[in-house]
């Protein structure tokens, strides 16, 4: 609640979730609720976002992201 970038990003995960519903998850994480998330993934500001494929290693993004940015890390990733 805190963080101004990440409640102004919070809409564009919103709208992702549910473009791609079924497809894959996406998960929010306050990081002062769940501090073990952010550290098991060297997560060092906010906000960050953190793309998991199976098998692969994660990609990380840091910032808030504009919707066609987001679109194309998911091209690229997920394809």
């Amino acid at each position: 609640e805190w963080c101004g970038p990440c409640s102004a990003f919070s809409p564009v995960l919103e709208n992702v979730a549910e473009a791609y519903e079924g497809e894959f998850d996406v998960f929010k994480v306050d990081i002062d609720q769940s501090p073990e998330i952010p550290a098991m993934f060297g997560v060092r500001s906010v906000p960050t976002t953190i793309f998991i494929k199976a098998g692969e290693e994660p990609a990380t993004a840091f910032g808030a992201m504009s919707p066609d940015s987001m679109e194309r890390a998911i091209a690229d990733l997920f394809g």
